[in-house]
């Protein structure tokens, strides 16, 4: 067949390939709004360049920065503003809170975050530790640096449910897709089966944006799978759009959306690849270990999101059933929010029950702080409430 026979057919087949490609641009994109792709974290308007944080940055934890501290936000040590015993140095802590933003209790107001309600209900101060962004390791890290010392009797260690993707990466970027320098330390598995630190990375500008997938060659970190072309299966979304978009199909978002599951209940699969559970069980089993070591009673908290509630009403299961279980094996003193969020939930959408990005409303926030009050006053801890940490406020406290 002669070129110009062949020629109508081939520019058929071409227009055929570039719409096709087409519509896979559409699909992508579409799947990159919903999250269900990777997708270049996006810079914030206003924000800070990358120089300005690796000048600012906390050199263990990432975040918060220390100048921040003693602002509206933070008080003096770090802490979140308790307005039952707003200062530090009048007011001795007797417990301490770590873990991330519904350890703090994210989206309400100060006086309405349920460590502050906890701290009326006690008559003491409960130091809120809890960080937006942060994964349970890098909450069990803050409590090493900053709850080991001091007059405190009990220590909590709150754990998202969404967090096991948290601990699973060095930089929370890849996970989220905006662009604030969430570069953090992580936990491997090591070959015994403990937990192993890696610290918090530090790379140059260039690094970065070959880390993120903005240029080449890609960089691939050892204990980062999130990155595009790592094990979580990520990929560059980029042309031609349909090997691409083919190329997505082992992303562990496409794969929980095909399953019509969130994307994070994998993780907490025995024996996934990445060991999400066991990761989690190692950093609360460090908890514990350190802080027995140093007589104070460690407790932990871990709050469901919306989905789980969702899915728990759907097949009466939690997705850390897993995580659960190790616990109980282990004898550790825990409470798991979500029962109380089924209770709570009854005649109504589960969704009245959060906030609009997602943390729990000024109601649960409540429950939180009567849960944890009631089980430390059934144990004893703190000792001593209500007695010379009192003060106005917290002895008028219902």
């Amino acid at each position: 067949m002669s070129v110009r026979k062949a020629a109508p057919g081939l520019v058929v087949l071409l227009l055929m390939l570039l719409v096709i490609d087409g519509l896979s641009f559409g699909v992508g994109k579409f799947l990159q709004s919903r999250k269900r792709i990777y997708r270049v974290p996006r810079p914030h308007e206003g924000g800070r360049s990358y120089e300005e944080y690796m000048k600012l940055r906390d050199p263990v934890l990432g975040w918060p920065y220390e100048a921040q501290f003693g602002t509206k936000d933070y008080d003096e040590t770090g802490a979140k503003p308790s307005p039952a015993f707003p200062d530090p140095k009048v007011h001795p802590n007797c417990i301490t809170a770590f873990g991330d933003s519904f350890t703090e209790g994210g989206e309400v107001d100060f006086e309405d975050k349920w460590p502050n309600q906890l701290s009326r209900l006690l008559g003491c101060r409960v130091a809120n530790f809890g960080q937006g962004g942060y994964g349970t390791d890098q909450g069990y890290l803050r409590y090493l640096k900053l709850g080991t010392t001091g007059p405190q009797k009990v220590v909590m260690l709150g754990h998202m449910t969404e967090n096991v993707v948290r601990i699973l990466t060095q930089d929370r970027d890849l996970v989220v897709g905006s662009l604030d320098w969430a570069l953090k330390p992580r936990f491997i598995l090591g070959a015994g089966g403990e937990i192993e630190l890696v610290p918090l990375p530090s790379y140059t500008k260039a690094e970065m944006d070959r880390l993120m997938g903005s240029a080449d060659p890609q960089l691939a970190p050892e204990h980062e799978p999130f990155y595009p072309g790592g094990p979580a299966g990520a990929r560059r979304f980029e042309f031609p759009y349909t090997l691409s978009l083919l190329r997505s199909l082992g992303d562990y978002r496409i794969k929980a959306l095909l399953e019509r599951e969130d994307p994070y209940l994998q993780f907490y699969d025995e024996g996934h690849p990445l060991h999400g559970t066991e990761i989690t069980f190692g950093i609360m089993k460090s908890f514990v270990a350190k802080a027995k070591s140093l007589n104070q009673y460690p407790l932990l908290i871990i709050f469901p999101i919306h989905f789980d509630i969702a899915r728990y009403e759907r097949t009466g299961a939690w997705p850390h059933q897993g995580l659960l279980r190790r616990l109980d094996e282990a004898g550790y003193d825990y409470i798991d929010f979500g029962p109380h969020l089924i209770e709570m939930a009854k005649g109504r959408d589960p969704k009245s029950l959060y906030k609009p990005n997602g943390h729990y409303n000024e109601e649960v926030n409540r429950e939180i702080a009567k849960v944890v009050a009631a089980r430390l006053e059934e144990l004893g801890h703190p000792e001593r409430l209500g007695t010379s940490t009192a003060t106005t406020a917290g002895a008028e406290a219902p």
